[in-house]
């Protein structure tokens, strides 16, 4: 049986997220124009067994490999997205909205010189009523009918 997941203190959380963030502009720091915490770390709702979800936006034209890994004690999660990417899904409201939202919301900057995770906020709180009705009409009305009424 693995001793995952381990317990560690917020304090223990930061420390490796530090060492993560510099870590990550040493090796790929001429393609990154962002680095940021989300998830419960962002929302500073983390508990003693919660993971951690960096998000890394590059340059234009520029990327490396995303990350999901056990790195003991900690579980880490590392999302790279390019600039203008990451600035269009802040304005997008789709299905998967509701999940993704957060990322947006409640993200603390860790690198941002050019304040990106201020101008992505900004845009999706900005998101009008009438886009947000919309996709629950279709995802809470229209879907589940259809879906219904091809099961029939």
């Amino acid at each position: 049986m693995l001793a995952y997941p381990y317990r560690t203190s917020r304090e223990e959380k930061w420390e490796f997220i530090d060492q993560i963030k510099d870590r990550l502009l040493a090796k790929h720091g001429d393609m990154i124009n962002a680095i940021g915490v989300y998830g419960s770390i962002g929302q500073q709702k983390d508990g003693p067994y919660s993971d951690i979800e960096l998000h890394v936006v590059t340059k234009d034209g520029t990327s490396f490999a995303e990350l999901e890994i056990v790195y003991p004690p900690f579980k880490l999660e590392i999302g790279v997205t390019e600039r203008t990417k990451w600035l269009a899904k802040s304005r997008r409201v789709d299905d998967s909205w509701a999940i993704w939202y957060g990322a947006f919301i409640h993200i603390i900057s860790l690198y941002d010189p050019e304040g990106l995770f201020d101008t992505a906020k900004k845009t999706a709180l900005s998101l009008s009523d009438e886009q947000i009705n919309e996709v629950m009409r279709e995802f809470m009305i229209w879907e589940p009918y259809e879906t219904m009424g091809k099961i029939s």
